[in-house]
């Protein structure tokens, strides 16, 4: 910087501080000395933006810095790629502990972390989720049919048992367990209705095939004890279950009907038991 005439005479007044080359002139009659301003700068070539430099990158700069980042985080992903594959090869093939199992599937959380888009991880995870729900929702159904089907079998095989062994009209089932294994499987939970509208309390029906007055066969809806009810109607086929079938002594395990061929067989005539061997024989 260049203070021309420091000095203060009167009529003498500041100089300006000049910044550039300044071009001094004084008068040869004594004048005060005059600092002319600096020449102005050329004007830039028409048509050439003018020059600034903020620090920032030309387009095609841009691109290629872009292109390079492009390329290592790529190179950088299709390693961590190949990792994460390796180490979801070894969680499936290697006999590990718990552990050992829930630290490499953090390892593998992490990477794919890494490698994933957000809308990638966010898919992930939503999958994740819904798995996880459908398993949970899988055991609760399962344990839901598991304790149904306990309470019907339960409920069912009660009521035959109960039917069954009952001595109010003194023919109980001589082993109430084999009525049971009769009509088990065709015995189903069924909701009871009034006028139509179910009550929500359900009671064991029974799909029998019965005889209808005829003797001719006929499925019958039944509960359990007219389904007991009619079975003791049948003598082929249920008489040997029932307490009033058996006769004392010797065939007392036959149907009724048979105690009077033993009965003919233990005569002392030869023709009558010749006549009835083959009887003895299937009922004995």
């Amino acid at each position: 910087m260049v203070i021309v005439n420091q000095t203060r005479p009167e009529n003498v007044t500041w100089w300006k501080p000049v910044y550039a080359d300044p071009v001094v002139t004084s008068s040869s009659t004594g004048a005060p000395a005059v600092v002319a301003d600096p020449p102005a700068a050329d004007p830039p070539p028409a048509g050439d933006p003018p020059s600034k430099d903020d620090g920032s990158f030309t387009p095609e700069q841009q691109k290629r810095i872009d292109n390079i980042v492009e390329k290592r985080v790529s190179g950088m992903k299709k390693e961590q790629q190949k990792t994460l594959e390796q180490l979801t090869q070894i969680k499936k093939t290697k006999d590990l502990t718990a552990g050992e199992r829930d630290k490499l599937q953090e390892r593998i959380d992490s990477l794919e972390a890494s490698v994933m888009t957000k809308e990638e991880l966010a898919a992930k995870n939503k999958k994740e989720t819904d798995r996880q729900h459908q398993t949970e929702l899988e055991q609760v159904t399962a344990d839901r049919n598991s304790w149904k089907s306990r309470f019907e079998v339960s409920t069912i095989e009660r009521s035959i048992l109960d039917a069954a062994s009952n001595t109010a009209d003194d023919n109980p089932a001589i082993n109430p367990r084999q009525i049971v294994t009769e009509l088990r499987d065709k015995t189903k939970l069924v909701e009871n209705t009034e006028d139509g509208v179910g009550t929500g309390m359900f009671v064991p029906r029974v799909k029998f095939e019965g005889q209808d007055s005829e003797g001719k066969p006929m499925l019958m809806d039944l509960t359990v004890p007219e389904a007991v009810t009619e079975m003791k109607k049948m003598d082929a086929e249920y008489g040997n279950l029932w307490n009033s079938g058996l006769t004392g002594g010797v065939g007392s395990n036959n149907t009724p009907g048979t105690e009077n061929v033993l009965s003919d067989a233990s005569l002392s005539s030869q023709e009558a038991y010749d006549k009835n061997r083959q009887k003895i024989k299937e009922t004995l």
